[in-house]
This record gives structure tokens, sequence and C-alpha cells, in this order.
């Protein structure tokens, strides 16, 4: 897996704190399902 851009990364980051706080740990998991992590 070819290591992603910096907006690719960011994206799902932001768009998670977008809707308010967010535990870190959540933030993990919905940027690894994006990215396609298998291991989540």
């Amino acid at each position: 897996m070819p290591v992603p851009d910096f907006q690719t990364l960011m994206l799902p980051v932001l768009k998670a704190f977008a809707n308010g706080e967010v535990p870190l740990s959540e933030v993990r998991e919905r940027n690894a399902a994006a990215l396609g992590d298998p291991g989540g």
C-alpha cells in the first residue's frame, strides 16, 4: 500500500472533527476505514 498524500490522509480526520468533539480512537478507526486498511 503506498503512503497517502497529506490531503488524502487528513480529509477523514477533518470530517470527523467537523461534527464536534470526537474521541481520537474513533478518528483513527474512521481514518483507517477510509483509507482501506483491512486491519481497521
